[in-house]
């Protein structure tokens, strides 16, 4: 079949007829043809590609590989498309099916500026995800091997304060202090909000003297003491 009539098709949304024209009426067909798709050169309009990927998901049952869906993410980013990414990235969290070092190890390994720069851009996006999702360790699992992975990369504010949240939340402060200590050292820029939460956090197990350390911090970055922080200090 041409693949201009494919094409066609996926443009369309007739999935229907994308099936019966190509024969991807089971997972391993339907895959096949959604990483065709994405090895084509020129590459086919990407939204119609992820309208697929969401239709062969639902259609049969079935989740991507993690390397199919790590090629899928890093085209997205490639092309700056990123209210897609962050989708797909929520969906592989709100799955969980696939721990975060397997979502981000099957990511296209390349020397490319463009793969360099959304890798650490994706990490942080499935950090952010997977916190939103209520699921702290894997969060934190993430947080580290994007640290590991990409040392020089800044993590976003969001994506910090999503993660000290959740595990501040889930009463691991512990690791919620370890995650705020590694955000500042690679260049995080803290707001009061993030200051709020690990100050809670350690007025909550009773960490009075490093809650008040770092109450003292928020001046060294320059923002304005909150009375949430204050309040937790004198609540203690």
């Amino acid at each position: 079949m041409p693949l201009g009539t494919l094409l066609g098709r996926l443009a369309a949304g007739r999935f229907g007829c994308v099936e019966a024209l190509t024969g991807a009426a089971t997972a391993a067909a339907a895959h096949r043809l959604l990483h065709l798709l994405l090895r084509t050169s020129p590459l086919p309009p990407l939204p119609d590609l992820v309208s697929l990927a969401r239709w062969s998901r639902a259609h049969v049952r079935a989740p991507l590989a993690p390397r199919l869906h790590g090629l899928l993410l890093a085209r997205l980013a490639s092309q700056g498309l990123y209210p897609l990414l962050r989708s797909e990235v929520h969906v592989l969290a709100a799955v969980g099916l696939h721990s975060p070092e397997s979502i981000l190890r099957a990511l296209p390994s390349s020397s490319s500026s463009s793969a360099s720069t959304s890798a650490p851009l994706i990490a942080d996006m499935l950090v952010l995800a997977l916190a939103r999702a209520s699921r702290p360790l894997r969060a934190y699992d993430a947080f580290l091997l994007a640290r590991e992975s990409h040392p020089q990369h800044r993590p976003s504010t969001a994506s910090v304060n999503a993660l000290l949240a959740v595990l501040v939340g889930a009463k691991r402060v512990d690791l919620a202090e370890k995650a705020f200590r590694s955000a500042l050292r690679r260049r995080m820029s803290p707001d009061t909000y993030t200051f709020n939460t690990i100050i809670s956090g350690l007025c909550m197990v009773g960490q009075l003297c490093k809650a008040g350390d770092v109450a003292k911090d928020i001046r060294a970055w320059c923002l304005a003491s909150s009375v949430a922080a204050y309040n937790s200090l004198i609540d203690g």
